[in-house]
């Protein structure tokens, strides 16, 4: 279950109109959803559609929640980067 609704994608979130990551600023708040407010996202579809490059000095954790500092928890949504990179 959603702890906040990610009202900062596009789509729904359902498999056939999953959330849309279209950019470094969408993934990059993915990515704080999921390490710093805790979102796992079970159930809930993202899809990619286009390539993201993340320069050398962009600060990027990943997509997962963080429970200490060297532990994390898994990702439970689905992420389809749509061929993308």
């Amino acid at each position: 279950m959603l702890k906040v609704a990610p009202r900062f994608f596009e789509g729904t979130g359902k498999k056939e109109s999953p959330f849309l990551i279209k950019n470094k600023a969408d993934l990059i708040k993915l990515s704080e959803l999921t390490t710093k407010v805790g979102q796992y996202y079970p159930g809930v579809y993202f899809l990619q559609t286009a390539d993201i490059d993340l320069e050398k000095d962009t600060a990027f954790v990943g997509i997962c929640n963080q429970i200490t500092n060297y532990t994390y928890s898994r990702f439970a949504g689905t992420y389809d980067g749509g061929g993308h990179a």
